[in-house]
């Protein structure tokens, strides 16, 4: 069921379809003296105007376009591509609404508009009256608005859409007594999400790409977020309260109102969730420009940096952890054998009172049977069954007769690192090294995101995600320049498997690589071949002691190349490897190995072992050493090489 804000937001585009078809005003001389006024001031031009209407500059030429698509959104016919032709619309139909001062029209439907433009030229010594709206009046009321938290819902590793993890806005109701205790979760939320329909994941990922889907702003109660994110998708949630004064949080929400029903095409690198939210911030604070900081792609993280950084903050960040952290914290009480009696527990396998569980001591078996309990609900999500809300009687039941004795007690702690806090998307590698016995000189660009070497403070263990990667290597001898790598896009859900929970790990990549092949005449050095791969597999990974990650894969890989015959080669094979590194992430190494036999097309076999090792020096910065031995074509080579990476 909807919530009353909620409701009026979703009644409110009746208000603009009603508004929208008001006439322009003939001759009116109030108009006519607010458009002078107007010219005169360049109000067209402005930045809360530009900010206002959502136009960016085109890419191609001198003009701007409005990133909202939908007709209505709009006064004039030429409205998305014209400020001037907008404004002049927009007070064509204030002025016919303002006739009447319980009008609801125009300025109802439009108020962060109509508040901007009163202030600027001074409706009421134009002979305007002021508009009731007695629907924006009881939305304003009903959400009681102070103040506003940005908030970041981590990734999400099963999900390939949602790997960069999601932002959204909170809007804080002023304090009150009663409502205290939970106030932040009886806050609103504001979203903005692409609507897929049922599509899955991955076509999902692919389609947004191309901006196949609408975006749309929602707002929903808070606490519906947490479920969501923080219960049913295992994402710890960080909350900045942004420094924002009454004032600003007015604004926001007066443009919210005006964007009730505005579609905008969702791109997924780009025109996404975060970039549309920095919109609604420009709208309460005009002189920020968070959107002009971001080019092809915008990954969430990277707003919250620029927001925190641009907005402030009025005080620190909380952490809310997920169910999965929370399970994960209160399993670290038990050894593994109690763990995995508690999922028994919980998956029905064992019943509460069996005598596995009564031979426990009572501390234990309270712990056994809360963690199986907190598991059940956990496993069961937003759709559970009658099976589960019975075996989950039966487990509180059990639980009830025993002394409170074996409660969590303290909560998980936050990270040490906040994600503003850790290291930049975007990377920079200068090195050199050898291969194969020749010199060379390497430039390596990574424009996004983070990958299993990288500094892990202030992000999700597990995920991996290089896109568009570029190497560039000059060999000295023999004068060459070499494009040796070209990632297009590279993803490892690196999701650990424990006593808990046991998600399937996987992998995904497509670009570009240079391999070694052997000369026609076998005395002469090896020559490098162009070739394009697609590679994915699924495999399991543990963890090792506290900080270490050992995973294995099954593969399946697909060349394409010139150098095959008959241009292609399709292959199945496996990769494993171990993640290890210090506690304080100053040190960080990964062992791995693959070997793949290629059976369709050009059969061949390839084999290598690597050992790659990254210091880091501050948060900005790093020194990576990589040792391989590669053999591919029936030719075998050593590889080394040592770089120096900024993030930024």
């Amino acid at each position: 069921m909807l919530s009353r804000p909620a409701l009026l937001l979703a009644a409110a585009p009746l208000v603009l379809a009603a508004s929208a078809g008001a006439s322009p005003v003939g001759d009116d001389p109030r108009l006519e003296a607010l458009l002078t006024r107007a010219r005169e001031r360049g109000l067209a031009d402005s930045r809360a105007w530009q900010v206002l209407l959502h136009y960016q500059p085109d890419r191609l030429g001198p003009g701007v376009t409005s990133l909202a698509d939908s007709p209505s959104f709009f006064r004039a016919p030429d409205g998305k591509t014209d400020p001037r032709a907008e404004l002049e619309a927009t007070l064509a139909g204030f002025v016919a609404a303002g006739a009447n001062a319980e009008a609801a029209g125009a300025p109802c439907a439009l108020p962060a508009r109509y508040r901007w433009l009163d202030q600027e030229l001074d409706f009421e010594a134009a002979g305007l009256s002021r508009p009731a709206c007695p629907e924006l009046h009881a939305w304003l009321q009903a959400l009681d608005a102070a103040a506003v938290t940005l908030v970041f819902a981590e990734a999400y590793l099963n999900n390939p859409a949602s790997m960069f993890g999601h932002t959204l806005l909170r809007i804080d109701a002023a304090p009150h007594e009663a409502r205290e205790e939970r106030r932040d979760l009886l806050a609103y939320a504001v979203n903005f999400a692409a609507e897929p329909g049922a599509d899955p994941g991955p076509l999902f990922a692919m389609k947004g790409i191309v901006g196949a889907y609408p975006g749309y702003f929602s707002l929903e109660p808070y606490y519906e977020k947490v479920r969501r994110y923080g219960d049913w998708e295992s994402r710890d949630l960080w909350e900045y309260p942004l420094a924002l004064s009454r004032e600003e949080v007015r604004r926001l929400l007066l443009h919210l109102w005006e964007l009730r029903e505005t579609g905008f095409d969702y791109y997924f690198f780009d025109e996404n969730c975060s970039f549309e939210l920095l919109g609604l911030l420009e709208a309460a604070r005009p002189d920020l420009d968070l959107r002009g900081r971001f080019g092809g792609w915008v990954i969430p993280i990277d707003t919250v940096r620029e927001t925190v950084a641009r907005v402030g903050l009025a005080g620190p960040p909380r952490w809310r952890p997920s169910a999965a952290t929370r399970l994960r914290h209160l399993g670290g009480k038990l050894p593994a054998a109690e763990r995995r009696l508690a999922r028994a527990v919980a998956e029905g396998a064992v019943a509460p009172e069996a005598a596995s569980v009564a031979a426990l001591p009572e501390d234990a078996r309270a712990l056994v049977l809360t963690l199986a309990h907190d598991h059940l609900r956990f496993r069961s999500g937003p759709g559970e069954e009658p099976a589960s809300r019975t075996r989950a009687l039966e487990i509180l039941t059990a639980r009830s007769r025993l002394a409170p004795v074996g409660e969590p007690g303290r909560p998980p702690q936050p990270p040490a690192t906040s994600p503003d806090r850790g290291h930049g998307t975007a990377r920079l590698a200068l090195g050199s090294g050898f291969r194969d016995g020749r010199f060379y000189w390497e430039a390596r660009l990574r424009p996004a995101f983070h990958d299993a070497l990288d500094p892990q403070g202030g992000f999700t263990e597990g995920p991996h995600i290089d896109f568009i990667e570029a190497a560039l290597r000059y060999y000295p001898r023999g004068d060459e320049l070499d494009l040796h790598e070209l990632k297009l896009l590279e993803i490892l859900s690196l999701a650990p498997r424990d006593e808990l929970f046991r998600p399937i790990a996987w992998k995904l990549s497509t670009g570009l690589q240079t391999r070694l092949v052997p000369r026609p005449r076998r005395t002469e050095r090896l020559r490098s071949a162009k070739l394009w791969r697609s590679q994915g597999g699924a495999g399991l990974v543990r963890r090792i002691g506290g900080t270490a990650l050992a995973y294995a894969f099954a593969e399946a890989a697909v060349d394409v190349s010139g150098r095959l015959r008959p241009g292609w080669a399709a292959g199945l094979g496996t990769s494993f490897g171990v993640l290890l590194g210090d506690a304080e992430d100053r040190w960080r190494a990964a062992l791995r190995g693959h070997a793949m036999r290629f059976v369709a097309g050009d059969t061949h076999t390839a084999l290598g072992v690597g050992l790659d090792q990254r210091l880091r020096l501050s948060n900005g910065t790093a020194l990576e050493l990589r040792l391989g031995l590669e053999r591919d074509f029936q030719a075998t080579w050593l590889e080394t090489g040592l770089a120096w990476k900024l993030y930024f």
